[in-house]
């Protein structure tokens, strides 16, 4: 998986 993919899912669970 790349940076971004992790990056993105962490991102999203902190938004959420």
């Amino acid at each position: 998986v790349e940076i971004k993919d992790w990056m993105r899912s962490s991102l999203d669970n902190s938004e959420a």
